[in-house]
């Protein structure tokens, strides 16, 4: 989910990512769990190693249709991360006709995510949730993760990966009902997603073909999402990611969505 998925997706990150050691060991969880604790447990490994301060990411977005015709996209996010709050600046650099359009999401612990754009034709900010359709007919929510939204059981532990349910909180809204994720049992990063609709049907799956490691993390580097509803193709992969030490507030606040 995640653009895992990109806007923080670069990086399917939510503020669940508190600690940003990546290498901590999982906790030990009690043989008597009925598979919520040790779910939760999972997902949290997960966001934990993905967390950072601060992340810039370079993405290639190619979106096949089922006539075969291709779009292709290129975006640059810029990610602050603090323990109560999340704030991804995404632009579009490529095609250079939409190189303006830029989009600021605000993630807050107990708050509903935010993202915000500048409609310069009338001079003034817009607000929406997270259930808008973006690229290749995903929502924002699957670009961003928003892994809070859900409760995490796990069903199954075999062939070195676990596989997680995350079923909808009853008081959180979206257009996805469930999730079946397969993380690594190695490095907590997802293999395969699959998102359901609260009427049981799939309606996109999600497969990493590619990870790589930059500096002490491992990050998804290549992935592949069919959407069922709009039947395409997209293919996410991510040409570079850097850590830096610091990214200057400004870069964060809704003033530098004007053009």
């Amino acid at each position: 989910m995640f653009l895992i998925v990109i806007f923080a997706a670069v990086s399917l990150c939510t503020l669940n990512c508190k600690d940003t050691a990546p290498d901590s060991p999982a906790p030990a969880v009690s043989t008597k769990d009925d598979g919520t604790e040790k779910g939760e447990q999972i997902v949290s490994e997960y966001l934990k190693r993905d967390s950072s301060p601060f992340r810039k990411t370079r993405v290639r977005l190619t979106i096949e249709r089922e006539d075969k015709t291709k779009q292709i996209y290129v975006l640059e996010t810029l990610r602050k991360q603090t323990d109560s709050e999340t704030r991804s600046l995404t632009r579009i650099l490529e095609p250079k006709e939409d190189n303006d359009a830029a989009t600021l999401t605000i993630e807050k612990e107990d708050k509903p995510t935010v993202n915000i754009n500048y409609i310069a034709s009338r001079k003034q900010f817009r607000e929406s949730g997270t259930n808008k359709i973006f690229f290749g007919g995903l929502t924002s929510q699957e670009l961003l993760g928003e892994w809070d939204k859900y409760k995490h059981r796990l069903l199954s532990e075999k062939g070195g990966t676990y596989e997680v349910e995350s079923t909808l909180k009853q008081k959180e809204k979206s257009v996805i009902a469930r999730i079946v994720t397969h993380f690594g049992a190695d490095d907590y990063l997802p293999r395969q997603l699959h998102l359901f609709n609260s009427d049981g049907k799939e309606i996109r799956t999600f497969k990493v073909e590619e990870t790589r490691e930059v500096g002490d993390k491992k990050i998804i580097s290549r992935m592949r999402i069919n959407n069922h509803v709009y039947t395409t193709i997209v293919t996410l992969e991510i040409l570079k990611t850097t850590f830096p030490e610091n990214i200057s507030s400004s870069s964060f606040e809704r003033e530098v969505l004007k053009p």
